[in-house]
């Protein structure tokens, strides 16, 4: 686990006892959600060649935690998107994808109308399954979220989330001298937008 991801845990778990004990008429959230996602990822080589992935499609969502009076949430989140990437240039291939991301999200609420939260995952990975010329790879990293939700009925929330993704191992058949992604790629950009529809439990 990385430096950040330890300091974000010691925030979440000092938050959580502080508002806890502030007001004890806070709520459990149970949040699961789903929605659309795009998103693009560019691989440069060290050779100064350019891949340009997209991928897009239905995206599966939970969030677990709890929100004190005060509107403050802590919540572990969890989201998956699987699909057919398409590849700028090949028409052809079109690999299979899996993209999960787990972490930690904390968020402020105004007047139940509406939320505003910023995310931290230290578990995210990318895996592209073979498919004709295109080999299988594996992509690991974390990811840093923001986001906002507006409740127009009291349970039902319509959200808009931005990530970018920051991928720091690659594996598969074609990387053999280490996973470290500085060893293959020059630069590595990867973003992506979702819309969501969530129920709170």
């Amino acid at each position: 686990m990385t430096k950040n991801a330890i300091l974000f845990l010691v925030l979440l778990v000092t938050t959580s006892g502080i508002t806890s004990k502030a007001n004890a008429a806070g709520a459990v959230i149970i949040e699961p959600g789903i929605g659309y996602k795009e998103e693009t990822l560019k691989l440069t080589t060290l050779s100064n060649s350019l891949t340009k992935i997209s991928m897009k499609g239905p995206v599966a969502s939970l969030k677990l935690g709890v929100q004190s009076a005060a509107g403050v949430s802590l919540l572990l989140a969890g989201e998956q998107l699987r699909g057919k990437a398409e590849i700028e240039g090949n028409q052809i291939d079109k690999p299979a994808f899996t993209h999960t991301i787990a972490g930690f999200q904390i968020g402020v609420s105004a007047m139940n109308a509406m939320k505003i939260y910023l995310g931290y995952s230290p578990m995210n990975k990318l895996a592209f399954e073979a498919d004709g010329s295109v080999q299988e790879m594996t992509l690991n990293g974390q990811t840093y979220t923001a986001g906002v939700m507006f409740f127009p009925f009291r349970y039902i929330g319509l959200g808009v989330q931005y990530n970018v993704n920051q991928f720091k191992e690659v594996e598969g058949p074609q990387y053999t001298s280490g996973k470290d992604v500085d060893l293959y790629f020059d630069k590595i950009d990867s973003t992506d937008l979702s819309f969501t529809l969530s129920i709170m439990l």
